[in-house]
C-alpha cells in the first residue's frame, strides 16, 4: 500500500492517453462538483468508472465507499481498488477490483476494449445491488438488530400511533391547543 496521492499514483498517466474527467475533490484540475442530477448520466455514460484507492481507504482498509455501490446500480462499470471487505459484498465476477497502481492500469486498459465483459459485469453487479445492498435493506438489517436487542434487554419502544401524528382536525386549532386536549 502506497500512500503517494491517487492522482500522481493512478488518474494521471490514463489521463494523458485517454480522454475522461475526474470528478470529485482533491484531484487539482479536474470538474470539482457537478450537478446531483447530472451524476447518473456522466457514470453511466462513461466506459469506465475508476474508484481507485483513496487516503481514506488506506486509512481506513475496510472501507468501502458508496460509489462502490452507486455506480453498479446506476448501470455503470466501478473500477475499484480491493479492500478488505469487498468480497464480503461482491464477488468476483460482479465488479472488477484492482490490487495497486500497476494493477489498476493494467486492468483498466483491458476493460477499456472488452466491452462485452463490462457489460456482463455490469449487470451482475447491478443484480447483486438491487437483491442485497439498496437502502431499504440496510434499514432492515438496523431495524432487526435494534429489535433483537430490545428483545434481549428486555427493553420496549414506544412507537407513535398514526392518530399521534394527525394534524389538527381544524384550521382554526392552534398547536397549544390541540396539545391541550
Amino acid at each position: 500500500t502506497c500512500a503517494l496521492p491517487i492522482s500522481e499514483r493512478y488518474m494521471w498517466r490514463l489521463l494523458n492517453k485517454y480522454r475522461g474527467v475526474i470528478v470529485g475533490e482533491d484531484w487539482g484540475p479536474g470538474i470539482a462538483s457537478i450537478p446531483h442530477k447530472e451524476v447518473p448520466q456522466l457514470l453511466t455514460r462513461a466506459r469506465i468508472c475508476p474508484s481507485p484507492r483513496t487516503d481514506m481507504s488506506v486509512r481506513f482498509p475496510t472501507e468501502i465507499g458508496g460509489k462502490t455501490f452507486e455506480i453498479p446500480a446506476m448501470g455503470g462499470f466501478i473500477l475499484v481498488s480491493r479492500t478488505a471487505a469487498l468480497h464480503k459484498f461482491f464477488g468476483p465476477s460482479e465488479i472488477a477490483a484492482v490490487d495497486g497502481p500497476k494493477d489498476f492500469i493494467e486492468k483498466f486498459e483491458f476493460f477499456l476494449h472488452q466491452p462485452e465483459k463490462r457489460y456482463d459485469m455490469v449487470s451482475r453487479g447491478m443484480e447483486r445491488v438491487f437483491a442485497y445492498h439498496t437502502y431499504f435493506h440496510r434499514i432492515d438489517k438496523l431495524v432487526g438488530f435494534v429489535t433483537n436487542l430490545m428483545h434481549a434487554s428486555s427493553l420496549t419502544l414506544s412507537m407513535p400511533q398514526p392518530a399521534d401524528l394527525a394534524a389538527p382536525a381544524s384550521p382554526e386549532l392552534s398547536l397549544e391547543e390541540s396539545r391541550s386536549e
